[in-house]
């Protein structure tokens, strides 16, 4: 824009000296008319020149600004990650710090109540993820006598999943870390938030949700002190108790409690499954395991939905085998203590099925055990489409999201295995 201003005026400049020459030239001053016009010439030369050398210039600098741009440019994407990154770390500290306050605040305030989970037989549910594990858990929640898990049980040290490898040799600090350590990000997530299983899906209210750190240590210190551990189940009993005891509301607690429950989804090798199984066998000879599989169309439906890393089908699909055949050769080596339940059955007939499960506990079945809740609460359903009250029968359809002819490779997979898991079902 500014080229164009300073060639106009050139323009109309050496217009006025021709005209001013022509002037001359009409009254009779010939030679200086003459003069006036080369002078005209040679500057419109020169200007010529001139605005020549400045346009080349104009492009070389918008050139080396396009290029300085590009480097601002990634300049700028650079620093936004960084900022980011801060503010990700800043949210981060402040709710951990929001976090500690609040414990401090609820281990201060809060009337102290003794939960006693030694001895107490853990009831673990367990399947492939998107298989009806937190439903099931949360069918529990309201039973009298039960104290049951509200979050998936992350207990295994590096292996959230995995079975503790704790020892009482370890100590009681590095013990109770061990086994609070891995929960402590739902713990914060729940008491900044309040409990929601899927926030961003949920069409419920949000519940209080108000645990103590420091109420977990205190009581897990006490425990371990009064009756120090000689086996890691003594160890588990321990965290239990601490745990359920940091609770600042928790319902209840003035029953009798006759067993914990809890779930743990995973995607265990052979061999990890091997290690979890044999270890809950032995800490809880008096426990049961509950292994449940869902129709594998509707599963990987549900799952490719849920998470990424099920959006390879076959890589799911490997990952719902393996979970189904386990849980058959499970049922195999210990009858009485492995219950099949089909999350079809669990939909269809939730009161049969709870009353079979209640009767397996050794406590009487209870209405509550027919709506999902935390801490008494109803809840909505952690779903991979619309998060519903109760129990929710679209659960069933999840294949009609499908297209028919993956529907058809997925059922002609599966098929056997998941006939042979329903031949083996308790119910």
């Amino acid at each position: 824009m500014r080229q164009t201003g300073l060639l106009t005026g050139a323009v109309v400049a050496a217009i006025g000296v021709l005209l001013i020459a022509l002037d001359l030239f009409l009254h009779g001053y010939w030679l200086s008319a003459a003069g006036i016009c080369v002078l005209a010439v040679v500057t419109g030369l020169l200007a010529a020149a001139f605005f020549k050398r400045i346009r080349s210039r104009l492009l070389r600098l918008e050139n080396a600004m396009k290029h300085d741009k590009a480097k601002l440019t990634s300049g700028l994407d650079r620093l936004q990650r960084d900022i980011r990154d801060s503010a990700r770390s800043q949210k981060k500290f402040v709710e951990r710090q929001t976090f500690d306050l609040s414990a401090q605040i609820l281990y201060q305030n809060a009337a102290k109540h003794r939960v006693n989970a030694r001895g107490l037989p853990l009831v673990l549910i367990s399947q492939a993820p998107r298989s009806g594990g937190t439903f099931l858990s949360q069918l529990f929640d309201g039973h009298p006598n039960l104290l049951a898990f509200p979050h998936e049980l992350k207990w295994g040290g590096d292996v959230k999943h995995q079975w503790p490898a704790v020892d009482p040799s370890d100590g009681t600090e590095q013990v109770a870390e061990a086994l609070i350590h891995n929960n402590l990000k739902d713990l914060r997530r729940f008491n900044l938030h309040g409990y929601q299983k899927a926030p961003e899906s949920s069409v419920g209210a949000v519940l209080p949700h108000r645990w103590s750190y420091w109420r977990y240590v205190e009581t897990f210190a006490d425990e371990w002190s009064n009756s120090p551990p000689n086996n890691r189940r003594a160890c588990l009993d321990i965290f239990l108790s601490a745990y359920f005891g940091a609770f600042h509301d928790w319902r209840g607690l003035e029953t009798d409690k006759k067993a914990v429950t809890a779930f743990t989804p995973g995607t265990f090798s052979p061999e990890e499954e091997t290690v979890r199984n044999q270890g809950f066998f032995e800490d809880y000879r008096d426990g049961f395991m509950i292994r449940l599989c869902r129709d594998p169309v509707d599963w990987y439906a549900s799952a490719s939905r849920h998470n990424e890393k099920f959006a390879d089908r076959q890589t799911a699909l490997a990952i719902w085998e393996r979970s189904a055949r386990s849980a058959c050769i499970l049922k195999d080596a210990q009858r009485e203590r492995v219950v099949l339940i089909g999350f079809k059955s669990l939909i269809e007939r939730p009161r049969e099925v709870m009353d079979l499960l209640a009767q397996k506990i050794g406590v009487p079945f209870d209405e509550a055990m027919l709506t999902p809740s935390f801490n008494g609460w109803s809840v909505t359903s952690n779903s991979s489409f619309r998060s519903t009250s109760g129990i929710d029968m679209s659960v069933l359809g999840r294949a009609s999201e499908l297209p028919s002819d993956v529907r058809s490779e997925i059922s002609e997979a599966c098929s056997d295995t998941y006939r042979q898991f329903l031949a083996q079902a308790d119910i």
